[in-house]
């Protein structure tokens, strides 16, 4: 019995060869540890690989050792000179072709292969691209373990011999071109195509998890009515609990868009309604000492305890199903992150902002993360700050806005170069990075564009106050949507620095879109009003988004 892959796959083609060839489009060969992605991803995956025609493919995947092979951050399927021999698809003709004269008969292992393959099937076909890498959720192959059949010695000497006679068809290996593009690795196909059907959740789950995801989902919330502060989710926390303001409105639109259930084994998924951010925040005390904002961080640890306590009286739920959980954050997740930036270098919320199978309901994430992290989108519902919906303003025509562009922010974190841009009626200086004030949104509301520039972090949430004031935003470094959004489309112009001086970018807030928009300011903002109805918490559009978010990621 064949112990190695490859002999396996020449084995069955040549018992089985022609009728997979009358029979099957495509092979595809995986190795029985890698973990898959709901069936949703996988299809996903499937179709793009058609819709391309590419001769070889694989989805993007975790655990590879070839960083190459690693979901991209802004391209959703892009052609490469290299696919590992981990979990291919092969057009039938083609794994027929490469496994009948493109591997050595000799050969005792799998290794040389899938480094000379891509370049081979181009040469032997005319179709293209040859190979490609397709984002496509989760894959995963764990670390640290083999389950190779052969020696490593072995697996070189093959490697080398493949090398050696087919030298001009190694791979370098590195990306060739973007075919799809997702700035900000939204995967918004598979959220949005209804053929895209959720897979049923895994057998050990409760029972109505097990049930098909064609249902509305079921939420149940646990109950902290004996915290008298229902969870710290009260309006009375002043200073930095003001950009938490989220928090408050969770548990509402979450029972506004999902059917609740009181009994937690017909839940597909739990709530905790705590506004962990807001009892941290309304803590913050400026230290002399140390020169930044410290907690309270004995009431925080004291208040996870007391919630722990609670969602574990109720039964087995969290520690049995932790992924099945919503729980509030600040920041966003990260594969790689480190523990000090969750929580500014504090020991705040140690495992409920910690834990690795948690899904957050979060307000920040980069599209730019630190080196070595990468957006652990499968566990973010990443939402906007709040404004409300009520209250929000039609947009001015163009003849009533008194400026091109207004600013409202601090000039600190490298933005000082706004001063050369804008004239001082165009920007407020605000002082209290955790507010805004009147006189802002009076700026924001009379200028045709809001400027957005990065600070420590690219959001932030007068960003939101500006579209609730009617006015679109420019942004000069790239920000991440809420919700998983493709884009910010209809709402915001990128400038970016796209005047060059040398080799120094020079920052420019009148980009040629920019200028155009400013030429025909009305007819760009006909589509304005009903583009930031899903950047805005409460209405039915927000609420839609919310609901593909969420279960998307409570069913990975």
């Amino acid at each position: 019995r064949e112990k190695v892959k490859s002999r396996f796959v020449v084995n069955a083609i040549a018992s089985r060869g022609s009728a997979w060839a009358e029979t099957y489009s495509h092979v595809w060969i995986i190795d029985e540890d890698v973990r898959l992605p709901p069936l949703r991803y996988v299809r996903h995956f499937l179709r793009e690989s058609h819709d391309h025609g590419a001769l070889i493919s694989q989805p993007a995947i975790y655990g590879s050792v070839w960083s190459l092979l690693r979901p991209h951050p802004r391209c959703a399927t892009r052609a490469t000179d290299l696919v590992e021999l981990m979990l291919p698809l092969l057009q039938t003709r083609v794994a027929l072709d490469v496994f009948t004269r493109l591997y050595r008969s000799e050969a005792t292992t799998d290794w040389g292969l899938d480094i000379t393959w891509c370049k081979y099937a181009a040469s032997r076909f005319v179709d293209s691209p040859a190979c490609i890498v397709v984002n496509a959720g989760r894959f995963v192959h764990p670390t640290g373990n083999t389950t190779a059949n052969y020696s490593r010695r072995s697996g070189q000497e093959d490697f080398l011999c493949m090398r050696a006679m087919h030298a001009a068809l190694v791979s370098e290996p590195k990306n060739l071109a973007c075919l799809r593009e997702d700035r900000y690795n939204s995967l918004d196909p598979v959220l949005t195509d209804a053929t895209l059907a959720p897979a049923p959740a895994a057998h050990h789950a409760p029972a109505a998890i097990e049930a098909s995801r064609h249902r509305p989902l079921k939420m149940y919330v646990y109950r902290l009515k004996h915290f008298g502060s229902k969870g710290h989710c009260i309006s009375l926390h002043g200073g930095g609990a003001h950009d938490f303001e989220w928090e408050l409105h969770v548990e509402s639109n979450l029972r506004a868009t999902f059917a609740v259930t009181a009994d937690p084994s017909q839940a597909d998924f739990f709530l905790l309604p705590a506004c962990l951010n807001r009892l941290w925040a309304s803590g913050w005390r400026w230290s002399e000492a140390r020169q930044k904002l410290r907690a309270c961080v004995e009431c925080t640890s004291r208040f996870e305890r007391k919630l722990l306590h609670v969602m574990r009286a109720v039964g087995p739920w969290y520690d049995e199903h932790p992924e099945k959980h919503l729980v509030t954050r600040h920041r966003c997740p990260y594969i790689g992150e480190q523990s000090w930036a969750i929580n500014a270098d504090e020991e705040v919320y140690t495992e409920l902002w910690r834990h690795p199978r948690l899904r957050y309901i979060c307000l920040e994430t980069d599209p730019e993360p630190p080196p070595g992290a990468v957006r652990d989108w499968h566990r973010e519902v990443h939402v906007p700050y709040f404004v409300d919906a009520a209250t929000m303003q039609s947009p001015l025509p163009h003849a009533k806005r008194a400026h091109d562009f207004g600013f409202a922010g601090s000039l600190c974190c490298g933005r000082g170069w706004l001063t050369e841009l804008l004239r001082l009626d165009e920007r407020v200086e605000l002082r209290d990075h955790t507010g805004s004030a009147a006189n802002a949104t009076r700026l924001l509301r009379t200028a045709s564009f809001a400027v957005e520039p990065r600070g420590d972090m690219p959001e932030r949430r007068i960003i939101y106050e500006a579209l609730h004031a009617g006015t679109p935003l420019v942004f000069t470094s790239p920000v991440a949507p809420p919700l998983r959004l493709l884009s910010w489309d209809g709402v915001a112009i990128e400038a970016g620095a796209s005047l060059w001086h040398g080799a120094e970018p020079l920052p420019t807030l009148r980009s040629h879109d920019v200028q155009r928009a400013l030429a025909h300011y009305d007819k760009w903002m006909a589509s304005f009003e009903a583009a930031r109805e899903t950047f805005i918490w409460g209405t039915p559009a927000f609420r839609r988004r919310l609901e593909l978010v969420v279960a998307d990621v409570i069913t990975q």
